[in-house]
C-alpha cells in the first residue's frame, strides 16, 4: 500500500512582508597608494685600505735570568737563648 502524499494545509498566519534588503553600500573606490620611489643609496665608495704593512716582531731573545745564587751571611752575633746565657762563666 502507498502511503498518500501529505496534504499542504496553509497556515493562517499571514507571510511575513518582505523588508526590501537595503541597497549594497556605495564603494568608495580605494585611492591608489602613492609610489613614491625610494631614493636610491648614495653609494659612497669605501676608501682603500691604507695597507699599512704590519711591522715584523722583532724577536729579541727572551732574557733568561741568570740564576744569582743569594749569598748566605751568617750572623755574627749568635742568637744566645736564656739557658745559653746560663752556662755562660760569670765574668767577675
Amino acid at each position: 500500500t502507498s502511503t498518500p502524499p501529505p496534504v499542504f494545509i496553509p497556515s493562517a498566519t499571514p507571510a511575513p512582508s518582505l523588508t526590501p534588503i537595503p541597497a549594497q553600500p556605495t564603494n568608495t573606490p580605494i585611492p591608489a597608494p602613492t609610489n613614491t620611489p625610494l631614493p636610491a643609496p648614495t653609494n659612497t665608495p669605501l676608501p682603500p685600505p691604507s695597507n699599512t704593512p704590519i711591522p715584523a716582531p722583532t724577536n729579541t731573545p727572551e732574557v733568561i735570568p741568570t740564576s744569582t745564587t743569594i749569598p748566605f751571611f751568617p750572623s755574627d752575633t749568635p742568637t744566645s737563648t736564656p739557658e745559653d746565657v746560663n752556662l755562660q762563666p760569670a765574668n767577675n
